[in-house]
């Protein structure tokens, strides 16, 4: 809940508007654990009996992206999903059966990869995306 007071304070100092479908959206992403497509968050709007369309989704999901409160994500053939952009980074274990997405976090030697990557190839990383594929319990 603290979390969503700065965020949307932040936003309105900003000059932002709060609307309910905006914090809403907010709400759903500080309580998931996963990536979240455009058709789950229209379920948990209808879960929550609350009136919105998919455009309105669209829009407001871009916005969020534009404030850097969201990123995209693509997790091989499936379809765009989003993260709060306020998470811990981490990488993502689906399953190739049931779809089901955890959230996996690895130690710190990835990024002592990326930092000889960068002197190496004389680049700056700025994000990565790293999935693992099998079968869940």
């Amino acid at each position: 809940m603290q979390q969503l007071i700065q965020i949307t304070d932040q936003l309105r100092s900003a000059g932002r508007r709060i609307t309910k479908i905006r914090k809403t959206i907010l709400q759903i992403f500080l309580k998931k654990n996963t990536p979240v497509s455009i058709a789950e968050l229209l379920a948990e709007f209808r879960k929550q009996k609350i009136s919105v369309n998919k455009t309105t989704l669209y829009r407001e999901v871009r916005f969020l992206k534009e404030e850097n409160l969201l990123h995209e994500i693509r997790l091989s053939e499936r379809s765009v999903r989003y993260e709060s952009t306020l998470s811990n980074h981490h990488h993502h274990f689906i399953c190739i059966k049931c779809k089901n997405i955890e959230d996996v976090e690895l130690r710190q030697d990835l990024e002592i990869e990326e930092k000889i990557l960068e002197k190496n190839k004389k680049i700056k990383i700025l994000r990565h995306s790293l999935e693992f594929f099998g079968l869940c319990k």
